[in-house]
């Protein structure tokens, strides 16, 4: 009878051992991949609307995507943007008194020399090159053009078997309601607060407010112009554990100096990675 209730008691110890196992297991798996917090924060440089190509900027372009990832960048901005038939295309803005349909603006080259891309094609794009990760720029404020145009991304995506690729996507938002409108969607893993629409004029207790609403949200990265950034920012993103972008920075020395300084990345159009890299005096 003792030997059984021996037995028992080992039986009992060992299954709470295995129980505890596995919920350490869990545990540490929820902190690798927290939400808000994937692979794309370890890129220095997003290329602002892919970068530039040539003497061409906001393109949006094949061409300028490639010439960024031929110079290292691995992290891209994209102008997302509504065309008359309501398709997500890559571009800037349109004329409002001429507005083309998706078949319309992929057949007319960009600048008369650049290959435009719908949002398909970005898919096809991002499917291919599992090394880069996509920032929204995708314009509007409002909730029913937001809903529009996010609920076409996610059509496009489902109908061609690609929504895999959306886990690479960081969706800018522009104000706080735009948030939920979004997450309402789909469920997107990466978010980042662009102030520049809510007139954010570097007021340091304006941006402690805007770090506690992110806190909140589990949001671990804000954008904003590079002149606005300072030490009483810095320091009261490192209080929230907030990640700062700013944008758009060209010089080389402007660069490495914001980045020493900590900011944690560059919008850029034409730095390369290779650029940030110290040569030999």
């Amino acid at each position: 009878m003792k030997e059984k209730k021996n037995f028992t008691t080992i039986f009992i110890v060992y299954i709470i051992l295995l129980i505890l196992i596995i919920l350490l297991i869990f545990i540490m798996m929820s902190n690798n991949n927290p939400k808000n917090n994937i692979e794309w924060d370890n890129n220095l440089l997003i290329g602002h609307s892919f970068g530039s190509i040539g003497n061409d900027t906001y393109t949006g372009s094949y061409e300028a995507f490639q010439a960024a990832y031929d110079r290292g960048v691995r992290t891209f901005e994209v102008d997302l943007n509504l065309t008359n038939d309501n398709k997500v295309v890559l571009a800037h803005d349109f004329d409002k008194n001429s507005i083309p349909t998706e078949k319309e603006f992929l057949a007319t080259p960009i600048k008369g020399k650049y290959t435009p891309m719908s949002f398909k094609d970005l898919l096809e794009l991002m499917n291919r090159y599992e090394d880069i990760y996509i920032v929204t720029d995708t314009k509007f404020t409002d909730k029913k053009n937001i809903e529009i145009e996010f609920n076409e991304m996610l059509k496009t995506a489902q109908e061609n078997d690609l929504v895999n690729v959306f886990d690479r996507f960081i969706i800018q938002i522009y104000n706080k309601d735009m948030y939920d409108y979004v997450q309402d969607i789909y469920n997107f893993k990466s978010t980042i607060f662009t102030l520049y629409m809510i007139g954010f004029n570097g007021n340091v207790g304006d941006f402690e407010q805007i770090c506690s609403w992110c806190k909140s949200k589990n949001i671990k990265s804000i954008t904003m112009w590079s002149y606005l950034y300072n030490q009483d920012i810095k320091e009261v993103a490192q209080k929230y554990n907030i990640d700062i972008y700013v944008h758009t920075v060209n010089d080389v020395k402007e660069a490495k100096k914001l980045i020493a300084n900590g900011v944690r990345g560059i919008y850029t159009d034409s730095i390369g990675r290779n650029d940030l890299i110290s040569k030999p005096q």
